[in-house]
């Protein structure tokens, strides 16, 4: 792929899935990107995921939640209510992956260990 781009950043805005008449879904979500120099300047980006991508971010990825995201970098324009044109980076998901800990709405309860076996003090030598 010549045009990609990967960022680990936090989730701006919890995903929200759009479904077409064709049954194809998409989903969006923006990602806070802080400028290296001016670390209080954000350059926003909205995240898009197609399909399976999509269903399987908007099931896992929610607000705040760290993630690192890949995918191609475009650019879309559109014009706004007062008939200015707009455009504004967009990043095409191939793929993502979790960081950080859970939400903690979502977080599972730890499960017991087991009790540990008691050690084996004494082996029998079988001969053959």
């Amino acid at each position: 792929m010549n045009n990609s781009i990967t960022i680990i950043s936090y989730v701006g805005k919890d995903p929200v899935p759009y479904t077409f008449t064709s049954g194809k879904t998409v989903v969006k979500f923006s990602v806070a990107v802080k400028d290296f120099n001016k670390p209080e300047n954000l350059l926003w980006l909205e995240v898009v995921a197609w399909n399976g991508n999509g269903e399987k971010a908007g099931s896992l990825i929610t607000k705040g939640r760290e993630v690192c995201v890949s995918g191609k970098l475009t650019l879309e324009s559109y014009t706004d209510k007062n008939g200015n044109t707009v455009t504004k980076p967009v990043i095409l998901m191939n793929s993502f992956y979790l960081f950080g800990k859970k939400p903690a709405e979502t977080e599972i309860q730890p499960v017991e260990p087991e009790p540990a076996q008691p050690a084996v003090k004494s082996r029998k030598t079988v001969k053959a």
